[in-house]
């Protein structure tokens, strides 16, 4: 159907003629859809209803055979550093062939994972790639990729996808008597449509919503499943949005009068169009529409997201931002900057950017400032899906109480049992002439130490001038007290023969020693866990794959059913609204300009079935179907 709501009413009806003991699975994109869907239903007391993400439902299937084969799987982060384990090696072995000018860049791994994950979901080898010439020169890096994995005892997502699919083979993975409902899925290729094939064998039965105009996926169903049975649902909206969702790209289409169910806007700029939306949304909510129905359809979050939180904000809307919000995070910079400390021979400029940032650990109360906290947290990783385990969030209260904490312990050591950092701590570095070397801080601090003595013996006792210098002998005593522990810390750091989980466990001890507040930085160091046996990795091929998640973390909401929904446009799939606010249809950002993959040429992605730049155009015509379709009352463009 065209709209959503057409599609979860169809499935809504298998699912009110279900007997409320009959097993029933439900998937979708977000965990949420697919929960939604469930609670939309009549209540009535069920057993053995389950609502999962996609890729939850997939590693479900696929557990038994993984396990028995000893694999983890691994995703975003940790595929990152596979990627970028495989750079390093292929580019010092000279073997990157004609991307050895761009191998050294940041964004190399990154777009490099994005091209292998694509080619392995659509099915694609090594021998493949080298038999195009186009295509050629990516051969031997699938290959090596590929050897990491097995040598690693891992499985990225097309290997979950096999591994589900054998164990679909071999047995029924818990699927038999059970309705499988599968809302909205995105991409349906290769492996992946054929493992829809052994749900459907396996399975009582299945049905899956797609949108009317999704012909890729439409036409991969009807490969898989010669047997399937399609039924194409009329749009159920009234009015101009019923209009709009059935003839959204027509030419030509004149008939029909305005209403309010489709409101176009302009606005100057991204932060005067986030307004104008937000003044849109209080509209209907005076007309008794809940702002838990509402969503607005982001194309470009990184871009987009700051407007809408900004606006939200100032307007007092309750809002759920589905992948939070983006901040610079002080604990990851921390981490990082002590790592450059370490870099840079135990530089005093480095440790002073890492006191500078005020994430100094606390104390026990009445500890002395050498007591560093020696409990070193566990913290279970973000999920790149629904189910992901979140952290609570500080309110605003108590960021505002830590605030005024942290200022009213700038003239001391220690207060209250928290050790902060005094203003004379850089004024003591300075003094102290203290460049770099662990043995030469050890110096340089005696030094100084010895010098502030000999003036306090000299000075009468009651004086402001001792007074002032028995201050900085308290400060110094702290500062000593507190920084050559973590000095001696960094150097008991992994060297280049190290594994990746001695790496990671030496860095976990540290955050939580150096970091107030860790639990963030744990999380990020909690994905990358499962390349533990990876091993050698050195130091500098842990920061590359480290920093760009360090520098800025997510804040992820607490409550993910309060509020207007600001997500992503995919992330509406298998979801309706009853008012869909989709900004930014100017030029540059919805739809976006189209841009080719780097590292493998058109003619090389239309010989080998990947998407084409006519595709990805057809793509970005189906979000904006897919954005227009979820709403069921009103769109806001």
């Amino acid at each position: 159907a065209t709209a959503a709501a057409a599609r979860l009413e169809a499935a809504g009806e298998r699912l009110r003629g279900r007997a409320p003991h009959a097993p029933v699975l439900v998937a979708a994109g977000a965990r949420e859809a697919a929960v939604g869907l469930l609670r939309a239903q009549p209540a009535k007391a069920t057993f053995g209803w389950d609502a999962l993400a996609l890729g939850t439902f997939l590693g479900r299937l696929a557990a038994p055979v993984l396990d028995a084969e000893g694999r983890t799987p691994v995703a975003g982060l940790g595929l990152e550093a596979l990627v970028t384990r495989v750079v390093f090696r292929e580019r010092e072995a000279e073997r990157l062939g004609p991307f050895a000018a761009i191998g050294g860049m940041p964004g190399f791994p990154r777009a490099l994972a994005r091209t292998l994950g694509e080619l392995r979901r659509a099915g694609i080898g090594a021998d493949d790639l080298a038999a195009r010439r186009e295509a050629a020169p990516l051969a031997p890096l699938l290959a090596a990729y590929v050897r990491e994995l097995d040598a690693a005892r891992l499985a990225d997502r097309a290997g979950v996808v096999a591994a589900a699919t054998r164990a679909l083979t071999e047995g029924d993975a818990g699927l038999a008597g059970t309705l499988v409902v599968l809302l909205d899925p995105a991409r349906l290729e290769g492996p992946e449509a054929a493992l829809l094939a052994h749900v459907a064998a396996r399975a009582e039965s299945l049905v899956l919503t797609l949108p009317a105009d999704d012909r890729r996926g439409r036409a991969a169903l009807e490969a898989a499943l010669p047997e399937l049975a399609v039924a194409i649902h009329e749009g159920v909206a009234e009015g101009a949005l019923g209009r709009v969702q059935a003839r959204l790209f027509e030419a030509g289409v004149t008939d029909g009068e305005a209403d309010p169910s489709l409101a176009v806007l302009a606005a100057g700029g991204e932060a005067r169009e986030a307004v104008e939306v937000v003044r849109r949304l209080l509209e209907a909510a005076d007309e008794g529409i809940a702002f838990d129905r509402m969503a607005v359809a982001l194309r470009d979050p990184r871009a987009q997201r700051a407007a809408f939180a900004e606006a939200l904000g100032r307007a007092g809307l309750p809002a759920r931002f589905e992948a939070g919000t983006r901040r610079p995070d002080p604990g990851g910079r921390a981490l990082l900057a002590l790592l450059r400390c370490r870099d840079e021979d135990y530089s005093a400029r480095a440790f002073g950017a890492y006191l500078s940032l005020g994430v100094l650990p606390a104390l026990a109360e009445g500890a002395p400032p050498a007591a560093l906290p020696d409990a070193e947290l566990w913290v279970p990783p973000a999920g790149d899906d629904e189910e992901g385990p979140r952290l609570p969030l500080p309110t605003d209260v108590e960021r505002e109480a830590g605030q005024a904490e942290a200022e009213e312990g700038l003239d001391g050591p220690a207060l209250r049992g928290t050790l902060r950092v005094p203003r004379r701590w850089e004024r003591l570095l300075e003094d102290a002439a203290v460049i770099g070397g662990r043995a030469r801080w050890t110096r340089r601090l005696a030094e100084l130490r010895a010098a502030t003595e000999r003036a306090i013996a000299a000075l009468d006792e009651g004086t402001p001038e001792r007074a002032r210098y028995e201050a900085r002998w308290a400060s110094l005593d702290a500062l000593e007290a507190f920084a050559l522990p973590i000095l001696a810390a960094l150097e008991e750091l992994p060297g280049e023969g190290a594994s990746w989980g001695d790496q990671l466990e030496a860095l976990r001890v540290l955050a939580s020693r150096a970091i107030r507040e860790p639990e963030r930085v744990l999380q990020v160091l909690a994905e990358l866990q499962p390349l533990a046996p990876v091993t050698p990795v050195s130091r500098v091929e842990v920061e590359a794959v480290l920093r760009p998640r360090l520098a800025d973390l997510l804040e992820r909401p607490e409550a993910a059913d309060r509020g207007v929904l600001v997500a992503r446009v995919d992330s509406l799939r298998g979801r309706a609204f009853d008012v869909v606010a989709v900004p930014g249809l100017a030029e540059g950002v919805f739809p976006p300009k189209l841009r080719v993959d780097p590292l493998l040429p058109e003619a090389a992605r239309e010989a080998l079935g990947l998407a084409t730049r006519a595709v990805l155009a057809d793509e970005e015509r189906g979000r904006l179907r897919l954005a227009v379709g979820a709403a069921r009352r009103r769109v806001v463009a």
